[in-house]
């Protein structure tokens, strides 16, 4: 164990959290206890000296029982493992025993704790950045795995055998690659194979965990943590998506890696698809899946394109029903108006999709295809819904205009509506070279007399549509 002086800065040592941090370690003191600062309070503090840590974890040799006693208004919050909750004026710390630890039999937790050492306590935490320990009343930090060499060095490292480690809770597997891209630190190569290696037991953590540890990457760092995934997901996802070779698939080549710009740039599209592999891809229920997680509009978006296009629902009808145009223009209604997803992200999307067997595979390809011939490379942040409005506003005005004079006496404003989408979606169809070989007559608008036509269709879908709400 090393033992090196370390004196804060007068900036943050007379701050009231840091005050009242020091207090609890003196009251212990005084009852011949130590206590310690530990974890990410102390890396933070080192790594920013003049910033005041946001949460002080304080860990000690004193039983659970003297805890209470010294602080009476002390709140187990998991007892079994030593851990409190104490209040010191308007701050709160979490304070638990010195632990030692049996195997993990749940990918969680220990199957036994008992009280420990200090040098048990730093053997069972994650990486030796986070296994320092501060003493603020002698203003010594004691570092038992090289910790602080490896803060310098910028690098994450187990603490002891990594695979033991990041075998005992998954869930370390994300949190090495969070901390990587918060702090901007490589990580140590036996480190990051041991996380590949393991990668597959992603699978048996929790939704609920996994979407709190990636819900905690710092604003910036989305990129980074992107990046950092590619070596995971044909892990994660290698059983539950074929190899594509096959004469089915066409020989096609799958490419899983995110393109440059890091299209799954929020947390939220990346923590979907680490639980569609949770889940796996052959069931695609993501509606469900993910009905009622608090993720945001565009990822939401997202997660309904990818329901969408597994269930067929962009596929261009190669027949003449209307009723099959019909639920094809739905679709185009809202994929043209309501995806927020940027063209980039689809395009990720997309990839990954594009190695299920699916209805809608190729037409997701085809539209994909025809959206990038749209744009420049530098356009990538563009909605989906923004490029196909893009792609026609001009084109569609001396159409919209002519529609509109011939359906100014109409009784049904949905017919107006029919018409419209009828003739952007004939354009799009057009801009994109997606048009079917049967494109149908009511959808032609070469002519006046065509586009007539499209406007009675479209009064016979609105007065049909009238009819079936009755």
């Amino acid at each position: 164990m090393k033992t090196i002086p370390y004196k804060m800065s007068t900036q943050v040592s007379v701050h009231p959290r840091i005050r009242a941090a020091h207090k609890l370690c003196n009251i212990f003191r005084r009852s011949n206890f130590s206590a310690y600062w530990v974890g990410g309070a102390v890396r933070d503090l080192l790594i920013q000296p003049d910033c005041v840590p946001k949460d002080i974890d304080i860990a000690t040799d004193a039983p659970f029982d003297e805890i209470c006693k010294l602080l009476p208004k002390t709140r187990a919050i998991g007892k079994a493992f030593g851990v409190g909750l104490a209040t010191e004026g308007e701050f709160s710390f979490e304070i638990a025993t010195f632990r030692k630890e049996g195997e993990y039999t749940d990918r969680r937790h220990p199957s036994l704790v008992g009280q420990g050492t200090l040098q048990e306590d730093s053997e069972r935490r994650d990486f030796t950045v986070n296994a320092l320990y501060f003493d603020p009343l002698d203003g010594l930090l004691l570092d038992l795995h090289d910790g602080l060499q490896d803060l310098r060095s910028g690098l994450l490292r187990c603490v002891g055998d990594a695979n033991s480690r990041l075998h005992e809770d998954p869930l370390r597997i994300l949190r090495l690659f969070r901390f990587s891209a918060n702090l901007n630190f490589k990580i140590e190569p036996t480190t990051l194979q041991a996380a590949i290696r393991l990668a597959p037991e992603l699978r048996f953590i929790s939704k609920e965990r996994v979407l709190l540890e990636v819900s905690k990457l710092s604003n910036g760092s989305e990129g980074r943590f992107a990046n950092l995934i590619p070596p995971l997901q044909p892990v994660l996802l290698g059983e539950a998506l074929p190899a594509s070779k096959s004469e089915s698939a066409g020989n096609r080549e799958v490419t899983l890696t995110p393109p440059p710009f890091a299209a799954a740039s929020n947390a939220g599209i990346l923590f979907a698809i680490l639980c569609a592999a949770n889940e796996g891809f052959a069931n695609r229920n993501w509606r469900q899946t993910f009905d009622g997680w608090p993720v945001s509009s565009e990822e939401h978006a997202a997660i309904e394109l990818f329901q969408r296009a597994g269930d067929g629902q962009f596929l261009i009808p190669e027949t003449s029903s209307e009723t099959d145009w019909r639920k094809f223009l739905e679709n185009y209604k809202w994929l043209r108006r309501q995806s927020t997803v940027r063209l980039g992200t689809a395009e990720w999307l997309y990839r990954i999709f594009g190695a299920v067997d699916g209805s809608g595979q190729e037409s997701a390809r085809d539209l994909l295809s025809g959206l990038k011939s749209l744009l420049n490379s530098d356009n990538v942040d563009l909605s989906v819904s923004d490029c196909l409005e893009q792609a026609i506003r001009q084109r569609a005005k001396p159409l919209r205009d002519m529609i509109q004079s011939l359906l100014a006496d109409s009784s049904r404003k949905s017919a107006l509506g029919w018409a419209r989408v009828m003739a952007d979606c004939s354009l799009l169809l057009g801009t994109l070279n997606l048009k079917p070989a049967k494109f149908p007559d009511f959808m032609h608008t070469d002519d006046d007399k065509k586009i007539a036509s499209l406007c009675e269709t479209a009064t016979r879908w609105s007065e049909s549509k009238a009819k079936e709400k009755k």
